[in-house]
């Protein structure tokens, strides 16, 4: 809970900061869904620091002198969402510089049916939302809206796979 309320309070002058110095950062996200076929939904959080303006997926930042983006990953799963050892494929790779800074953003995917146990108070609130109301919807952040278009792109390829005949159909 106090590394959260420092977070709040020191946002506005990193904020500052990544406007002047322009920085390069890297940083990781999970798309986590759930369901099948029209009905998917993906969970996206309301973190407690920030600029407070918006849903987003889980995540956040890494060194990659440290640590790989896979290993960011499940770190900053286990942090914010209290889960561990999610299988995640690597999705698509996001670049802004919304926030001022040269950001570079490692988007994951994952299927998740279980529960949540939100740590340290990062992370304000939890939400499904239909995955294909991300895609269209402008009020979400465009690295949310890139996400789910290409795992909706990647779940198109793989039907008409199965479609095609060329990979057999699970089950």
């Amino acid at each position: 809970m106090l590394r959260a309320l420092i977070r709040k309070l020191t946002f506005p002058l990193v904020a500052l900061y990544w406007r002047l110095a322009k920085p390069k950062s890297f940083g990781v996200k999970a798309l986590i869904l759930r369901g099948q076929g029209e009905s998917r939904e993906a969970l996206l959080v309301w973190h407690s620091y920030g600029d407070g303006k918006n849903w987003n997926l889980p995540g956040g930042g890494y060194n990659p002198k440290r640590e790989a983006p896979e290993q960011a990953m499940q770190r900053e799963l286990t942090e914010e969402l209290g889960i561990t050892n999610l299988l995640l494929t690597w999705l698509c790779e996001y670049k802004t510089d919304a926030q001022g800074k040269q950001d570079c953003v490692q988007i994951f995917q994952s299927t998740y049916e279980g529960g949540f146990r939100p740590q340290d108070g990062e992370i304000s609130e939890l939400r499904w939302f239909p995955l294909t109301a991300l895609v269209k919807n402008t009020a979400f952040y465009r690295s949310i809206r890139a996400a789910a278009q290409a795992a909706l792109q990647v779940a198109l390829q793989q039907t008409k796979l199965e479609d095609d005949g060329s990979r057999p159909a699970p089950g």
